[in-house]
């Protein structure tokens, strides 16, 4: 049953996962290359799917029950876009490339008590980004720390070609974890970036004109050009995982993906305001209360037990309107997280501490 709704699934999306893709995947296989989706091709694609170590690649596992989950993908034999660019790795989400990054962490770690002051801290993470950058082939966006909300570390904008991150990072109180955070940070910023590259060069694979993908994704005219002199072709394994990318920011999904990160900015306001007029009530219930406990007449204390009463109901209300916003929150959070550039994005930083840990990386 399985066998046959995987083949219907390569049928129904023949258009993308073409003979020459399925001889690419065959290849990885180390299957003769006949382009052909049958039975063994199937077999071989579940023993990959149910041996691969989804923890080492992206810090992660799939939810299996409530409180169980596993570190490998399902044994289905369908190999969606997200799985190819697993099992095709390129540019920044390489293992190759995380664990040299993971060693320049500490190498920063280890210095960051003699950059003192905040220009050469930010000059020696400029220095990072713009190695990593060059290395895997994408222009280097511009660096800017900014001051942030508790809780953002740092943004990616493709029309600025420009990353900013927190300028508490940059903090020399920082511990050496918080240090590992920040770069991790930097590493996921890094990887939109050459998301937003793969996008455009498979525009440029598909036939557009530097002009047409200028006014269609805002792209600096300078990144077109260097995306120029490697356009991706949209049948391939490659131009399958870009496509994701680029279909997600500006094709079909991108009004969708705008709306989800438009509602999970209000949605978290909507929980910080919660969380500070609860905190807020809970303070003026605790001052309440000392003045009920010191009030020197019975009208007094009658009074302040008639202000803690009304508190009371001001904060049970308060508790719930704080739990809405907070499940409203995780719930667009969990959107957010599922997107495809998110994905794969917060897959390459949660990789990270794992390739760190798995290589004794210290």
């Amino acid at each position: 049953m399985q066998l046959r709704k995987a083949r219907a699934w390569y049928q129904a999306n023949a258009e993308q996962y073409t003979p020459e893709v399925i001889r690419q995947i065959q290849k990885k296989l180390d299957l003769p290359q006949t382009g052909i989706v049958d039975h063994t091709f199937l077999n071989n694609v579940g023993v990959w799917q149910a041996s691969f170590d989804l923890l080492l690649a992206s810090g992660r596992g799939i939810p299996v029950s409530a409180d169980t989950e596993s570190f490998n993908f399902p044994a289905n034999g369908v190999l969606t876009p997200e799985q190819l660019a697993k099992m095709f790795p390129s540019g920044l989400s390489r293992p190759e490339s995380m664990i040299r990054y993971v060693k320049d962490i500490e190498k920063i770690v280890q210095t960051w008590d003699t950059l003192d002051t905040a220009g050469k801290r930010a000059s020696a993470i400029k220095t990072l980004l713009n190695q990593y950058s060059q290395a895997n082939g994408f222009p280097a966006p511009n660096l800017q720390s900014v001051q942030m909300n508790p809780g953002r570390s740092g943004s990616f904008s493709s029309t600025s070609w420009r990353i900013k991150i927190n300028a508490a990072s940059l903090n020399d109180t920082m511990d050496p974890e918080q240090i590992r955070e920040a770069m991790a940070t930097l590493y996921h910023e890094a990887r939109h970036a050459e998301q937003n590259f793969m996008s455009v060069r498979l525009m440029l694979g598909a036939g557009l004109t530097p002009a047409q993908i200028g006014e269609q994704t805002g792209i600096p005219k300078e990144v077109i050009t260097a995306a120029a002199r490697k356009p991706i072709n949209p049948a391939s394994v490659q131009g399958i995982v870009a496509n994701e990318f680029y279909q997600s920011s500006f094709g079909v999904y991108a009004k969708a993906r705008n709306k989800t990160m438009s509602d999970l900015n209000t949605r978290y306001g909507e929980m910080l305001a919660a969380r500070a007029n609860l905190s807020n009530l809970e303070e003026k219930r605790r001052k309440a209360a000392q003045a009920l406990a010191s009030a020197a007449t019975p009208t007094l204390r009658t009074e302040r037990q008639q202000d803690l009463q009304q508190l009371d109901s001001q904060i049970s209300a308060a508790r719930t309107r704080e739990a809405t916003a907070t499940r409203n929150y995780n719930t667009i959070y969990a959107a957010y997280r599922a997107l495809p550039g998110e994905r794969d994005a917060w897959d390459a930083e949660g990789a990270l501490p794992v390739v760190r840990y798995r290589n004794g990386i210290k």
